[in-house]
């Protein structure tokens, strides 16, 4: 059973360490509100959403959320054990 986890913020070293990332955290707040909506993944902000257009998030970045959004993301959260082997593997890359 995935292990959702609803609120989640971390530093992710995805290749560059430099995404901030919020998912399912209410919009009110100033200190979300900076980060812009995810053109991808509904309910993410991300640090980068603002800086590059929709399609260079896949073809610059090669985001590896985007890539493996089935199996992270779900309606109520985001599956920790899964994020945790992808961050894992991404740091070993």
């Amino acid at each position: 059973m995935p292990t959702n986890i609803t609120g989640y913020y971390e530093q992710i070293q995805f290749k560059l360490n430099d995404l901030i990332l919020y998912y399912n955290l209410p919009s009110a707040s100033k200190e979300f509100s900076v980060f812009g909506k995810c053109p991808h993944i509904d309910k993410l902000r991300c640090s980068k959403a603002k800086e590059l257009s929709p399609d260079l998030c896949i073809t610059e970045r090669k985001c590896e959320l985007y890539l493996n959004r089935e199996k992270l993301f779900y309606d109520v959260g985001i599956d920790g054990v899964e994020l945790k082997k992808l961050d894992g593997l991404l740091r070993r890359k």
